[in-house]
């Protein structure tokens, strides 16, 4: 399991710096999350999870390590991990999740992940450049009844962005 940096400490939100999540600016201070046009306050506990990932540096952060961090070691159950995770994502949905997401690494724990990807062209502003079907061989296939090229489904289409 790989740890974070300093594996005992435990996150205080007081101390800890703002950030930045691409186009999502953290304040941990006071629980803040802001995007492009919205806000968000978020619970303590689930603040002090998003502030233990980010100190992660992008590396994996597992349960146990985020129980000792967020919750001073106490005992608690999966489900308020669980939960966390689930309402960070949900604030990663936000933005459409622009600015970051959540990574589960299969029996291991999580992984702070932020969005490095090209922003893409709406369905809106694609337009059809060309559309090929392929045909049979044979021209006599065409005469079958049977035959239609809606049914090919090794027909293709292509789009570019105008």
């Amino acid at each position: 399991m790989t740890r974070v940096e300093k594996p005992g400490s435990i996150v205080d939100l007081a101390h800890a710096p703002d950030f930045s999540l691409k186009t999502a600016t953290v304040r941990p201070s006071s629980r803040e999350v802001e995007g492009e046009g919205w806000t968000e306050i978020l619970e303590p506990r689930v603040m002090q999870v998003l502030v233990a990932l980010f100190e992660a540096d992008g590396k994996v952060v597992s349960r146990n390590d985020l129980v000792v961090r967020c919750w001073e070691g106490r005992i608690v159950g999966e489900d308020a991990i669980n939960r966390t995770i689930a309402k960070l994502r949900r604030l990663s949905a936000l933005d459409g999740g622009r600015s970051f997401a959540i990574e589960t690494i299969a029996r291991v724990g999580y992984r702070l992940a932020v969005v490095e990807r090209e922003e893409r062209p709406r369905p809106a502003e694609l337009k059809p450049d060309s559309v090929r079907m392929i045909l049979p061989r044979h021209r006599s296939a065409l005469a079958w009844p049977q035959y239609s090229p809606l049914w090919d489904t090794r027909a293709v289409t292509t789009t570019r962005a105008l």
